[in-house]
């Protein structure tokens, strides 16, 4: 089994501490790097979601 990690690049504290428990429990993992709201917006697939006005989503 392998284990995935989504973690700020800045909270370094946070990923040390997820290395440190799943080495604890033998799993290895794979880190993705999450991206903050201010980011994501600078992200390529940002433009390919539509304004909130546009979207048919129901609430929940």
């Amino acid at each position: 089994m392998k284990a995935y990690v989504i973690n700020l690049p800045e909270a370094e504290s946070r990923l040390a501490h997820m290395r440190e428990v799943l080495a604890g429990i033998g799993l290895p993992f794979e880190r993705f790097e999450a991206l903050n709201p201010a980011r994501a917006a600078l992200h390529p697939c940002f433009a390919q979601i539509p304004p909130m006005k546009e979207r048919n989503w129901v609430p929940g």
